[in-house]
């Protein structure tokens, strides 16, 4: 989760769920797929209510929540920013609890530029059995791919 922004940017070839999708093939066979919703620009608790209102029934064995830099952007209809460390959490507690609940694991991501504020509450899921991949600006974009694949593997091989 976390929108067509966060993963398929640059040239199609360069998209992290194609890519992932060829890695997670080739490791598990034909039907291993990594497909991301297909909102434009997703911040969190948005792109929970969209998968669990209406893609529960993909059943994937594994779950990336991503955050982008731009979670916390001001709202234009409120004025308020859209999310905060508080309502990530809460998203957050609801989305492990789900995949505890349907037997499907979890993995977290975030992109370059996540404020730290934000980070610190992916870490302490991340603490509490959460795989999560962090980029920086020198992680080469073809690469995100292969990092969110290594912290998945071992989770779809148990």
């Amino acid at each position: 989760l976390g929108g067509e922004w966060l993963y398929n940017r640059g040239e199609p070839g360069e998209h992290t769920g194609l890519q992932l999708g060829a890695l997670l093939r080739g490791a598990f066979g034909p039907g291993a797929d990594a497909p991301s919703l297909p909102t434009t620009d997703g911040y969190s608790s948005q792109q929970w209510r969209v998968f669990d209102g209406f893609y529960q029934g993909f059943e994937p064995d594994v779950l990336v929540f991503g955050v982008g830099a731009d979670e916390q952007a001001v709202d234009p209809v409120t004025g308020e920013p859209r999310s905060s460390p508080r309502r990530l959490r809460e998203t957050l507690l609801a989305v492990r609890e789900d995949c505890r609940a349907r037997g499907r694991k979890l993995v977290l991501f975030a992109d370059v530029g996540v404020p730290t504020s934000l980070l610190n509450v992916l870490r302490e899921f991340e603490a509490g059995g959460a795989p999560l991949v962090v980029l920086t600006d020198e992680v080469p974009r073809p690469e995100v791919a292969r990092r969110l694949f290594e912290r998945i593997r071992p989770l779809l091989e148990r």
